[in-house]
């Protein structure tokens, strides 16, 4: 197990709407959160979104959801530390639950689409890959009526020819550095450990990858919240222009 320092960041800023919240003492974002330093803003002309973070700087963010129970008790954590993060849903999940979607963004969070139904996509034909990454971005569109910008591959598996068609489609590519790999049997330690060691060989900077929907999802967000605290990072939130 890690053995996480005890040394408390600063006072949270308040972006985005995160801390309106309502959920009580916590969210009013007082001193000892790790807060969100800073917004990032993203477009279509952004080449590779991980060169946008300066030292000691990442982005959370969560595939795969919205999940009706876990997805919840990962954002009253991010609340708790007036966080602010992205979240690359599956179309036919926020099909399902709409409300949920709309929870995400009304807490403040960012929204990226990850598919309709998470196939490997450079399996597809390209055509093909293109029209199930447009029915996942339509779900969530239609549940919040905002465009979606922001993509995450599914496996983060592409080829050239996919992602030049995903940005002819008028999406941006989000791609991420630092994996937890979540989904072995191990404990929430070993995934936040995991992620700490990319982020150091990336130069201590880099894009956070988890899962909202999968077990224990609640425990590793907690873990790992207290661990970048602990190693001074400090957390930015994507947001599409315009």
């Amino acid at each position: 197990m890690l053995d996480f320092r005890t040394r408390i960041s600063g006072l949270c800023i308040l972006m985005l709407g995160a801390c309106s919240h309502d959920r009580g003492p916590a969210a009013a974002c007082g001193p000892g959160v790790l807060g969100t330093s800073r917004v990032q803003v993203v477009s279509l002309e952004t080449d590779y979104v991980p060169d946008l973070l300066a030292e000691n700087e990442v982005v959370l963010t969560f595939d795969d959801g919205p999940h009706p129970n876990r997805t919840k008790r990962v954002l009253d954590l991010l609340d708790d530390q007036c966080v602010q993060a992205t979240f690359f849903l599956v179309g036919r999940e926020a099909k399902d639950f709409p409300g949920l979607v709309r929870e995400i963004r009304s807490r403040g969070h960012t929204l990226g689409g990850h598919s309709w139904d998470h196939p490997h996509l450079s399996k597809l034909p390209v055509a093909g890959a293109v029209s199930n990454i447009e029915a996942g971005m339509e779900a969530i569109e239609a549940a919040t009526g905002e465009d979606v910008l922001m993509f995450r591959f599914p496996f983060i598996d592409t080829s050239p020819e996919l992602s030049d068609a995903v940005r002819e489609a008028g999406y941006l590519d989000v791609t991420a550095t630092a994996d937890g790999a979540d989904w072995l049997d191990e404990p929430p330690e070993a995934s936040v450990g995991r992620i700490l060691n990319k982020l150091d060989a990336g130069g201590r900077r880099g894009i956070i990858l988890l899962h909202d929907p999968f077990g224990a999802s609640d425990r590793r967000t907690r873990k790992l919240l207290e661990a970048l605290k602990a190693e001074n990072y400090r957390v930015v939130a994507l947001q599409p222009a315009g």
